[in-house]
């Protein structure tokens, strides 16, 4: 099944930004364990970037990602 995202959505964006860095979605969830010291599954990151029900996304990892980016 595709998935369509878009170039307004914040949540999008993120993830595909999240996507196109090296390593993508696991590179991501070692560095956010790491730095928050609280163990987060790559599929578990991947539904709080696509905004699942029940999923949310908080400010504070928000910004650890795009600091990750950098």
């Amino acid at each position: 099944m595709t998935c369509l995202y878009t170039n307004t959505d914040w949540r999008d964006v993120l993830y595909n930004c999240v996507r196109r860095t090296k390593g993508g979605v696991n590179a991501a969830a070692i560095f956010l364990s790491q730095r928050r010291g609280i163990a987060i599954h790559p599929e578990s990151l991947r539904r709080k970037l696509r905004g699942l029900i029940g999923e949310s996304m908080d400010v504070e990892m928000a910004r650890l990602l795009a600091e990750w980016m950098e």
